[in-house]
């Protein structure tokens, strides 16, 4: 059997307890209560101002190559974001995608994204064409002039919305 840690009671205030009567009484002590907490605390405005102060003194005490080493950072990470970009766009236009619907970090990701891409829209197109009935009238509305590569490129042109 563990024996159980009996908590310490502190025999000067536990001789002192009275019991709260009445709402003043009640009113009192949590008078006193927030008092004694917001003593703990009466000093964070000072604080807080003493920390603003470190802040703005530690950028002042920066040395000029330090703030152009930032920048300069700065200025690579961003260069580096519209390289990806770049790259991105070139794959997508190459592949014939939206560059939004593509994801990787290397060219040979993006082109693998683009082919899957391509493939997704591929079986949707499959999917969602009608299927042929045996039966064909003149209220068909199919145009028979023209030829194959015209008649594919409209129906790309409805599948994607267009006109």
């Amino acid at each position: 059997m563990s024996e159980q840690p009996t908590p310490e009671i502190d025999t000067d205030t536990a001789s002192e307890f009275e019991a709260i009567t009445s709402q003043e009484d009640f009113d009192k002590r949590v008078s006193a209560r927030i008092a004694r907490e917001r003593a703990k605390y009466g000093d964070y405005t000072d604080l807080k101002s003493k920390a603003a102060e470190f802040d703005r003194l530690q950028e002042a005490s920066k040395t000029e190559v330090q703030k152009v080493s930032e920048r300069m950072a700065q200025l690579e990470k961003e260069l580096e974001s519209e390289r990806f970009n770049t790259v991105r766009t070139t794959v997508a236009s190459a592949k014939g995608v939206p560059a939004h619907r593509i994801s990787g970090s290397t060219v040979e990701e993006l082109e693998t994204s683009a082919e899957d891409y391509l493939a997704e829209v591929s079986e949707l197109a499959k999917a969602q064409r009608p299927k042929a009935t045996s039966y064909k009238s003149g209220a068909t509305g199919s145009d028979n002039r023209l030829d194959p590569k015209d008649r594919a490129a409209a129906v790309v042109r409805n599948f994607r919305g267009k006109s």
